[in-house]
């Protein structure tokens, strides 16, 4: 499952972007094997993927204002485009046991997502994100950013906790 479920208006979106562009200089070269030449930022809490331990993030009141409405407590963004320091891409990947499904992602910019149907695998499509929309997916289907088309490319996910697996928010 994939869907648009919304469009950030003018007005927010060059907030948002002002706001991702100020929070570029925090942002880290990611450490997952997907994402190699992608830098991030972890919004909320952190997740250190090889011990599970949740340890607190980036916090930003405004962000996470935007996460509530979603019902998320955790998120990550990343950056990428042309002649950056960050390609801003990940591989075909299932996001980690920590993150409940749907997922959500803002984008701001112009990118191709990738996205596998068949939570097994075998129906990849790919799909346009203009800037500011606003998806859904369910992150334990393959998914990938395939591609950025604009100079630079935010994307801002947001998902909930999964506390029955042992996330525990600390906020």
């Amino acid at each position: 499952m994939i869907k648009k479920i919304g469009k950030i208006s003018s007005d927010t979106l060059e907030d948002l972007r002002e706001l991702a562009t100020s929070i570029m200089p925090l942002m880290e070269h990611d450490h997952s094997n997907y994402a190699r030449g992608r830098k991030r930022i972890w919004l909320f809490h952190e997740i250190n993927l090889k011990t599970s331990e949740v340890t607190t993030g980036y916090f930003n009141e405004r962000l996470w204002n935007l996460a509530q409405r979603f019902g998320c407590d955790i998120g990550l963004m990343s950056y990428g485009g042309k002649s950056l320091d960050s390609t801003g891409l990940i591989s075909y990947h299932r996001d980690h046991s920590y993150a409940m499904s749907p997922a959500f992602t803002i984008n701001l910019g112009q990118a191709i997502f990738g996205y596998d149907l068949n939570r097994q695998g075998g129906d990849k499509r790919n799909f346009q994100l203009n800037d500011g929309d606003i998806i859904q997916f369910d992150c334990k289907h393959l998914h990938s950013l395939v591609e950025i088309q604009s100079e630079i490319r935010f994307g801002i996910n947001f998902w909930k906790l999964n506390e029955a697996k042992g996330f525990k928010p600390l906020i």
